[in-house]
């Protein structure tokens, strides 16, 4: 799987035995399997999402309302309000 031939695989398993002892050689085996397990799971997931094909968001089912306009008041100037108009008299 990772290339180590059981000589070297033997040779790294004293050396941790050596170094974490016996009693703490289970406690890192299972750490290190629970790791490996959440990372496939993650993995498996992520690719799994990736595999769905892409689905379109939905349509809106009603037409959009179309408020009804308003009315337009427009401001009705006399002639003696403006200042350009000649005054009439």
């Amino acid at each position: 799987m990772f290339g180590f031939h059981p000589t070297e695989l033997i040779f790294v398993l004293i050396i941790a035995l050596i170094i974490f002892g016996p009693k703490r050689l289970p406690e890192i085996g299972s750490a290190i399997g629970k790791g490996l397990r959440e990372f496939r799971k993650a993995t498996s997931e992520v690719t799994d999402q990736l595999a769905e094909p892409a689905t379109p968001p939905p349509l809106p089912t009603s037409q959009p309302s179309v408020s009804s306009p308003q009315p337009v008041m427009a401001k009705q100037e006399s002639a003696a309000e403006t200042p350009d108009a000649p005054a009439t008299e």
